[in-house]
């Protein structure tokens, strides 16, 4: 039963994610032509990731224990060890008032729909 259940909840996710990255391709596709608008995709890219976080019945509360603010002029750089793809949104969230460029693996360009956006909002790598 228990593995039934998590396999269900993979095929909810995958189908939500699905369903999201086609209603907000074509927005995000044509405005990561040209680098002056790459703020106006990301705010299609950051609803698609509240969309799956929420839509998955995920929440989250920030602890900051050293009661340092995020400066919206500073850049900073977020690593994260990527144990699941929770990773990937969790930045998104944390830092709305900044562009995420993540760093991902080439092969994934290969993916119908999900690679003709992640090529241009990624950093490719090829391992």
């Amino acid at each position: 039963m228990k593995r039934a259940l998590n396999y269900l909840w993979r095929g909810w996710m995958v189908l939500l994610a699905g369903i999201l990255l086609i209603l907000f391709f074509i927005p995000v596709y044509l405005l990561s032509i040209k680098k002056e608008h790459y703020k106006y995709a990301y705010f299609f890219v950051r609803l698609w990731c509240k969309g799956v976080f929420y839509g998955m019945g995920f929440r989250y509360e920030l602890i900051n224990k050293t009661n340092k603010k995020i400066d919206r002029n500073q850049q900073y750089v977020i690593i994260a060890n990527h144990t699941s793809i929770v990773d990937i949104f969790i930045p998104v969230l944390l830092f709305p008032h900044h562009p995420i460029c993540f760093v991902g693996k080439k092969e994934l360009v290969k993916i119908p729909i999900f690679g003709t956006i992640y090529k241009r909002i990624c950093v490719m790598v090829d391992r």
